[in-house]
């Protein structure tokens, strides 16, 4: 069952439980009964899918670097340490980065 959430306004939401912390940190406590929100904040993509917004770093879990890789297609051959993992989502992102500039001076 998905939690529902309480804003300091009174107003309630059902949430995805991948998205409490979320809701939580922008002063959101988990409550009762549902009603339709007057105005909730936008969850991110990244707290959806379980993958931290921002620059991937040694914080994040083995899965939520493969679940990044995977969504923005980086190959990370057959890396399944997290340092390796890290390394090859960096190298993946340069590559990709280098070959947007490539493009735009093109135009």
């Amino acid at each position: 069952m998905s939690p529902t959430m309480r804003s300091s306004q009174g107003n309630t939401i059902t949430v995805p439980k991948a998205a409490v912390e979320f809701y939580t940190s922008k002063g959101w406590q988990v409550a009762g009964p549902t009603r339709p929100p007057e105005s909730a904040p936008e969850i991110p993509e990244e707290v959806l899918q379980g993958t931290p917004a921002g620059v991937p770093e040694d914080s994040w879990t083995v899965k939520q670097l493969t679940d990044l890789a995977e969504r923005e297609s980086i190959d990370l051959g057959t890396a399944t340490k997290k340092a390796d993992v890290l390394a090859a989502i960096s190298a993946g992102k340069k590559l990709v980065d280098d070959e947007d500039a490539v493009g735009e001076d093109e135009v």
